[in-house]
């Protein structure tokens, strides 16, 4: 039967009696001297063999003999007692000292023993630090099992991206400002320029792409020396038509002196000229004219006076544009305001 190295193993006889009572026993262990009685005490590091021989009143004697085998005193080495990996990697602990090993459940950890390399795989499912132990056993769990220290896997705190373009939707010619507000703590940002281009300026990217596109970005963050990445991406969408949603001009103005609305004014984005603006009266009498102009420009605009520099009424009134778009396109428009003083 299995036994313990080193731990006393306890031995009774079982004998029954025959024709006469039994008189005398005696246990033989092969590495001592035997020992007198029914009952007796051993301990060994080794194998043994115990024999057990018996003598009646009437001088028969009889013998027979157990198999002792001893499981090696389990005596856990662990290294290291701490790792620290990225999320999606595993750490690896070397262990030894035992015949095999159990570990409770544990839901922030994947555990796998790989026996072959004496390794215990602990792959962790959540960041932050996450602890656990194992036990391990001898051949036949006949010793007391030796438990480990308390082992920890740390995870970095994965930092929150978010990433913005100014604006995300461009006319072709046009350039957006690329960004990315980063909740946590990180080391660097890092912008793909690998395939496409764009200008780096500290951790922005200024880009002017000739069709929509993907602009990847890689952020860095460590711990106690271990780097770790997220990737992400952003996408800047390109229009190759100047005609719709780049121009805009409003439907009311109040040229009241407030500094608000004050002007009448051509806006818009993928604009490099405003080639021509004016405005007339609902008789068509020119109010008001600017030539080779830039957009979103206040002071290009109309501040509501004529040509002679009297104050328009209120009232509807009509203009007339034509813009040069980043694209090349040359946009012409009309519509009306209504001046409210």
């Amino acid at each position: 039967g299995p036994a313990c190295e080193d731990f006393p193993v306890d031995f009774t006889s079982a004998s029954t009696e025959g024709d006469a009572p039994i008189s005398s026993a005696n246990w033989i262990f092969d590495d001592v001297v035997g020992v007198n009685g029914f009952n007796a005490v051993h301990n060994s590091p080794n194998d043994i063999t115990a024999e057990l021989y018996i003598e009646d009143a009437n001088g028969c004697v009889d013998r027979d003999s157990i198999q002792v085998v001893q499981d090696v005193l389990p005596q856990l080495v662990v290294d290291p007692l701490t790792d620290t990996v990225c999320l999606g990697d595993i750490a690896v602990f070397t262990v030894s000292g035992f015949d095999s090993l159990q570990y409770p459940l544990n839901s922030n950890l994947q555990l796998n023993y790989n026996e072959s390399a004496s390794q215990l795989l602990a792959e962790p499912l959540v960041e932050g630090l996450s602890v656990f132990f194992f036990e391990g056993l001898s051949d036949n769990d006949y010793c007391p099992r030796d438990t480990s220290p308390n082992l920890s896997v740390l995870v970095p705190l994965i930092p929150i991206a978010s990433p913005q373009a100014e604006p995300d939707t461009i006319l072709q010619g046009s350039s957006s400002l690329l960004s990315v507000e980063i909740n946590g703590l990180y080391d660097t940002l890092i912008w793909d320029l690998s395939v496409n281009s764009g200008i780096v300026d500290d951790e922005t990217l200024l880009v002017s792409p000739s069709e929509s596109t993907v602009y990847e970005f890689e952020i860095e963050y460590s711990v106690n020396s271990v780097t770790c990445t997220l990737d992400s991406f952003v996408l800047i969408g390109v229009e190759n038509s100047c005609a719709d949603g780049y121009i805009f001009l409003p439907n009311a103005f109040s040229p009241n002196g407030d500094l608000l609305h004050d002007n009448f004014y051509l806006q818009g984005s993928g604009l490099t000229n405003v080639n021509a603006f004016a405005v007339y009266d609902r008789w068509g009498v020119l109010l008001f004219e600017s030539l080779n102009a830039l957009p979103n420009n206040a002071t290009d605009g109309w501040d509501g006076r004529s040509k002679n520099g009297e104050r328009c009424n209120e009232g509807v009134y009509i203009y007339r544009y034509e813009v040069q778009c980043t694209n090349g396109d040359r946009v012409q428009g009309s519509g009306n305001v209504t001046l409210i003083r």
